[in-house]
């Protein structure tokens, strides 16, 4: 019997407590006796699985965090004479055990060529995550240490950053549930104009500012377009002021609609009910929403970047736009304002790879 220890201290919302939950639903299903002692946040819902164990840990905050994974879990198990035969990390970063290692890394922030500027406000997180994680996925990276990625372009960046061995890096595809449309109500939106949707929260990288432009540059070679369109976003004005402040100074106030965070559901039926999606995020681990879209038959604008081409590649709703055209954008909307059409919805044969996951702990040593 092995003794794995599962570090997820920081997986409290989004993609990484996703990760937690669909990792703890494959545990379920996996044939075997060994022992798994989680690793959660204090605010963690924890249910009984059999062979697993959970325990809280407060990381939240920096320094906690860069405690915890550099000697606290090595403090805890000496305190509880636990001598683990594996670490699994659900959150990027491995840990200073002298232990095979299995990372599950889904942080492509680190992983990018954009400079950060520490000094503004809005970028200064983003720096920090950078080059901290840059600084400690390095520092723990060793020959016994595999990482799983979800897509190929993610791969590829990770062993050229990082300059590990390609063999140690593993593309897994995360668990995509195939969602049924035909349950979903769609939204009641004024007809008389084209609506799209950009689900996004409010970080620089997702690039609202992207389409604000493409509106300018649309509008000025196509003013019969004026009134005709509205671009929803999934937050509040308040949550990034500059950008309501340059929509309002672009006159374009009437056409960008903030509407806060939404359910799920509820963007599934804007999903169902406009005439496309934009998604201009120029750093994306994954970029869910993309597949999601493309499940209801919605047309989609991506930014043309390895993640969108790696997601919904396939789909023959998509169309791709430059990073930092506008006139590649604007003329994208205009085209689906010309023709506002629906495509087969797109059927993804992304089902999760937690056997293969397992598969790869088995052969860790």
């Amino acid at each position: 019997m092995l003794t794995i220890l599962i570090n997820a201290t920081a997986a409290r919302s989004s993609g990484a407590l996703s990760i937690l939950k669909q990792f703890l639903r494959a545990v379920q299903c996996y044939d075997n006796v060994d022992e798994f002692i989680v690793f959660v946040d204090q605010g963690f819902l924890c249910k009984e699985i059999a062979n697993v164990r959970f325990v809280k840990i407060d990381t939240q905050g920096w320094f906690k965090r860069i405690w915890w994974d550099w000697c606290g879990l090595k403090k805890w198990c000496t305190e509880h004479n636990i001598i683990p035969d594996v670490l699994i990390s659900l959150q990027n970063t491995g840990s200073n055990l002298d232990v095979p290692q299995l990372i599950y890394y889904h942080q492509p922030l680190s992983l990018s060529d954009k400079a950060w500027n520490p000094l503004h406000r809005k970028e200064r997180v983003l720096f920090c995550y950078k080059q901290f994680y840059s600084f400690f996925v390095k520092r723990f990276l060793t020959e016994r240490t595999h990482v799983v990625v979800q897509i190929p372009s993610i791969k590829e960046a990770f062993v050229r950053k990082f300059r590990i061995d390609e063999r140690q890096v593993s593309v897994l595809t995360p668990q995509v549930s195939t969602i049924d449309y035909s349950s979903i109500s769609p939204i009641e939106l004024d007809r008389d104009s084209f609506h799209f949707i950009y689900p996004a929260t409010p970080f620089v990288y997702k690039n609202h500012i992207e389409l604000v432009y493409a509106v300018q540059w649309l509008l000025g070679v196509e003013p019969r377009l004026r009134g005709k369109i509205k671009i929803h976003f999934t937050m509040q004005r308040e949550d990034d002021r500059d950008l309501w402040k340059k929509i309002l100074k672009a006159g374009l106030s009437d056409i960008f609609v903030f509407e806060g965070v939404i359910p799920f559901e509820r963007l599934l039926a804007y999903y169902k009910s406009c005439n496309a999606l934009l998604f201009p995020s120029y750093i994306e681990s994954f970029g869910l929403p993309l597949l999601e879209a493309a499940g209801a038959g919605l047309p989609i604008v991506a930014m043309d970047l390895p993640y969108a081409h790696d997601v919904v590649g396939q789909y023959a709703g998509v169309r791709y736009a430059k990073l930092g055209s506008p006139e590649t954008w604007g003329k994208a909307i205009r085209e689906i304002c010309d023709n506002p059409v629906r495509y087969n919805p797109f059927v993804s044969d992304l089902h999760g790879d937690w056997d293969k996951f397992f598969e790869i702990l088995k052969n860790l040593k």
